[in-house]
């Protein structure tokens, strides 16, 4: 019997895969944001986990290395 293996849907960015699954409720008007920042990607087929995964880390580079707030 021949097994057939599917690839795998996880994106890989920087050699390391999206693994990890959260839930978060966002208000509409970052939803919005969301939108707007997918639409004027030079990408067309980013996808939002990828845009949320870079503005956690560009704001976590912010605070911690910077020393904002």
């Amino acid at each position: 019997m021949v097994k057939y293996l599917m690839k795998s849907r996880v994106v890989i960015l920087e050699d390391e895969e999206f693994l990890i699954r959260k839930s978060f409720s966002i208000r509409e008007s970052t939803a919005q944001m969301l939108n707007e920042l997918k639409f004027l990607h030079p990408n067309v087929n980013i996808r939002l986990n990828i845009l949320i995964d870079s503005a956690i880390r560009h704001y976590h580079e912010y605070i911690i290395e910077r020393g904002g707030f």
